[in-house]
Formats: structure tokens, sequence, C-alpha cells
């Protein structure tokens, strides 16, 4: 993990990624994770924030899956926002993945164009 002190801020940057295996399935995963920073940390209501890139890859399937995690901002208007694509073996994008990290998260079927809720 490597840490920033940005004045007001700390970010951590975890380096490397985890490994995961979902026995159910027979799969392998690899996780690199996004960005954190705690905000506000000197004066004000301190809040964490998690932002970046996230990718998710099935080793066993060979599917990628990229979300990008938006920064919360004094001017964002939507905070924890986050979009992203699932990218099957050929590089075809299969779905979309779009929400809030905080509150839900849905998935678009590319082709058929039917959307799917990931949680809530």
């Amino acid at each position: 993990m490597a840490n920033k002190f940005r004045g007001a801020s700390l970010e951590f940057r975890c380096l490397g990624y985890q490994t995961m295996f979902l026995k159910k399935f027979n799969e392998y995963l690899k996780i690199v994770r996004p960005d954190t920073s705690a905000n506000n940390i000197i004066s004000g209501n301190i809040y964490v924030d998690i932002h970046g890139k996230m990718e998710i890859v099935n080793m066993t399937k060979n599917y990628r899956c990229e979300i990008n995690i938006e920064r919360q901002g004094w001017f964002t208007k939507v905070p924890h926002k986050l979009h992203g694509k699932v990218v099957d073996e050929t590089g075809r994008i299969r779905y979309e993945i779009h929400g809030r990290w905080t509150e839900y998260m849905d998935m678009k079927n590319v082709d058929t164009g039917d959307e799917y809720e990931i949680w809530k």
C-alpha cells in the first residue's frame, strides 16, 4: 500500500492485486482495487471516498470487468457514481455497468438491451 498526504486529505493506493477462487463455479478471479482517500482530516466533516479504476479479471474464462469510480468533489452533484463494462475474451463489450457504489449497481446487456439489478 502506498500513502500520500495531500494537505487536507490522505490517499491510499493498493499495490498489486488479490486473487479469489469461486468453488461453486470453479473459477479464479484477479481483483485490482480502486484508490481510497480520507478527506477533510484537518478541518470540516471528515469523509472517506473510493475512486479510480477497479478491475476484475476472470482468469478461467478470460472475461474482464473494468469499473471507473468517480472522485467526489466539492461541486459533485451525484457522489459515488460509477460506470464500467464487461469485456469477453475477444475484446467485445458484453455488458455496461452503472450506478453508485453506496446505493446500487445495474448491468445492461449490450446485445439485447436488457437491464439487470446486480445489487441494491
